[in-house]
């Protein structure tokens, strides 16, 4: 399953993506639909001492449920990214950084979910959505 998603009738006025893709590859498995979208997006979580570890990527897909971020090699659990542990994410919904126009930002508390190392060297990251709000 594969339909396409024009954002410029729901944001005329925000610089977007001209179209999303939904994803239908374990659609039997998901709750909610997914759509295959490349945003920019930080995710934040801590170390085991307490410090604040910050990294920078993008969104390779994002649902209702739950998003998965792409970000760069290094990502390493002793620097507050594995399984179980609480993170925040901040995912920008403009095309351009910095933003042209104002546009909305996603951001998200969740719980990671999966850790993948991909092919291209970085490192997937699912986060299971906690709570979530348009900022």
């Amino acid at each position: 399953m594969r339909a396409t998603v024009c954002l410029a009738t729901i944001y005329p006025n925000r610089a977007m993506p001209v179209a999303l893709h939904v994803i239908g590859i374990n659609a039997a498995r998901r709750r909610k639909p997914r759509v295959a979208v490349r945003l920019l997006a930080v995710v934040r979580g801590t170390d085991d001492g307490g410090r604040r570890v910050e990294r920078h990527g993008h969104t390779l897909d994002l649902g209702g449920g739950g998003v998965y971020v792409a970000l760069p090699h290094g990502v390493e659990p002793e620097r507050g990214f594995e399984i179980g542990n609480r993170v925040f994410v901040a995912i920008q919904f403009g095309s351009a950084h910095p933003p042209v126009v104002p546009a909305p930002l996603l951001a998200v508390r969740g719980t990671i979910v999966r850790l993948d190392a991909r092919v291209d060297g970085t490192v997937g990251v699912a986060v299971e959505m906690r709570r979530f709000r348009f900022v």
